[in-house]
């Protein structure tokens, strides 16, 4: 049998171990299969080349591509300073995707609000919201959607006595923008359903020692994530994350300030996430 079919055999043994470990719902396990892609990735550099400065070369392009197409993002997207959510219905295939998620917290005693398109974005940004019928809590399913990829994430939060708010979510990629100081948020990738990651929810407002407010006080769903989208922005024009574009009234974009900032969580993605 020849070198190279035990070359290929080794390197495909590594892309099925890793392929195993991402399907995994711990976390730690797909970091783990990521890492295991990028051996495979080296490995077949060395295998083909025999030359380090090639994997050396191959390895760098799993940071600097992504890196790159950070930066160009950044300074291309724009976003609107005062965005707001429009009732509008979703597409029939995000409606299939979304079923079985709503009847999950409709199971945990939530009531579905309806539909949302938060407009303007930067990309189609679609909300489907809840509110718990005896709890202090709200839910959002969320869907991001860029040509015809979807990405879709699930959000509980609840608003505390002194203006502030508590997010547990299970949002799978870095924030790419600052989080303003009283808003509290816990990512959350191990869970494995809803009912775990309203648990998890739960949880962090136990810790935290959490009041929340009055039933009488606690604005409807679409105004509290109205709410919680104007404080991010406000906050981050404030941090300098964000500036005005001078070209366009009412149109904001990223600083290179806010670039460093989103280049580096993508980096920080990259290596531990």
């Amino acid at each position: 049998m020849g070198s190279w079919v035990l070359n290929l055999g080794q390197c495909l043994l590594l892309l099925a171990a890793a392929f195993a470990c991402l399907q995994s719902w711990r976390a730690w396990v797909r970091r783990l299969g990521i890492w295991l892609v990028f051996a495979a990735l080296g490995l077949g550099a060395w295998f083909v080349s025999g030359s380090w400065w090639l994997v050396a070369a191959c390895l760098s392009c799993w940071f600097l591509l992504p890196l790159a197409q950070t930066v160009w993002l950044s300074r291309t997207l724009r976003f609107a300073k005062n965005p707001a959510l429009t009732a509008g219905a979703l597409e029939e295939e995000d409606l299939a995707e979304m079923q079985p998620l709503t009847v999950e917290l409709q199971d945990l005693d939530f009531i579905l609000d309806r539909d949302y398109w938060l407009e303007p974005s930067p990309t189609r940004h679609g909300l489907r919201l809840f509110q718990h019928r005896a709890k202090p809590v709200y839910a959002a399913i969320g869907l991001l959607k860029q040509g015809r990829v979807s990405l879709f994430y699930l959000q509980f939060a609840t608003a505390d006595a002194d203006g502030g708010a508590w997010i547990t979510w299970d949002f799978p990629l870095p924030d790419n923008l600052k989080i303003p100081p009283r808003m509290n948020v816990y990512r959350c990738l191990e869970a494995r359903d809803a009912a775990e990651l309203l648990a998890q929810h739960e949880a962090f407002l136990q810790i935290n020692e959490v009041r929340s407010v009055a039933p009488e006080q606690r604005p409807d769903a679409s105004l509290f994530f109205t709410h919680l989208g104007a404080a991010v922005i406000d906050y981050n024009l404030s941090a300098g994350v964000l500036r005005a574009n001078p070209d366009a009234d009412g149109d904001i974009g990223y600083s290179w300030r806010g670039t460093w900032y989103v280049a580096r969580k993508v980096l920080r993605a990259l290596v531990a996430d």
